[in-house]
């Protein structure tokens, strides 16, 4: 079954998938470079710098997967709680963000409208960068954003509830703007975050 970003139970099988990828890329460079020495009776031909090309690609599996392998995803506890009281608002689960020098694991991300609220396991995790960097990645496609991260499963649920109790806004009092001045309701508002959170992670 394909792993589909998002959605539960997309970390262990994405991570099955490209431990396989990897293996399999990394074995093809293997079998290229020794079918070079067994045919042309020296390391020094074509076949080499074929497989010297095709190790680029089996290093950026490896990279993507030495990131990947300790995540775990959500309890299905949790998960399941989760989508019992909040079920009916846009949630990604099991969302692995990554930036140049940091990976920011989401058990949870909720959306609603521009505001976006995360929940990141570690408690160790700095939620201020991950919320600075989500800002400023969605700033660059043309979203403005409020974000908050939390690491506290309690406070991002009273979050989410005290979202819940509010009245339901206008529709054009949530929407936002294109690029050529027009308005995006809040569901293709948060369509096109959705399409940019998943174009950078894992």
């Amino acid at each position: 079954m394909k792993a589909v970003k998002g959605t539960f139970g997309y970390l262990e099988t994405h991570k099955r998938r490209m431990i396989r990828n990897t293996l399999l890329t990394f074995g093809l460079v293997l079998a290229i470079f020794l079918a070079g020495i067994l045919t042309q009776k020296t390391k020094l031909n074509g076949f080499t710098i074929f497989a010297i090309l095709w190790c680029l690609p089996a290093s950026r599996l490896a990279v993507n997967l030495i990131a990947l392998f300790p995540r775990k995803g959500i309890a299905e506890d949790r998960y399941r709680e989760l989508e019992s009281r909040y079920g009916d608002r846009r949630l990604l689960y099991e969302v692995v963000i990554t930036s140049y020098d940091s990976v920011m694991p989401f058990d949870c991300i909720a959306l609603d409208g521009g505001s976006i609220f995360g929940l990141i396991k570690d408690e160790n995790s700095d939620t201020y960068a991950a919320a600075k960097f989500i800002r400023e990645t969605l700033g660059k496609s043309g979203h403005e954003t409020n974000v908050k991260i939390f690491t506290d499963y309690k406070k991002f649920t009273e979050t989410l509830d005290g979202i819940q109790a509010q009245p339901e806004e206008a529709e054009t009092a949530e929407s936002a703007e294109t690029e050529e001045g027009g308005k995006l309701t809040k569901k293709e508002q948060e369509d096109r975050i959705i399409k940019t959170l998943l174009s950078i992670s894992l």
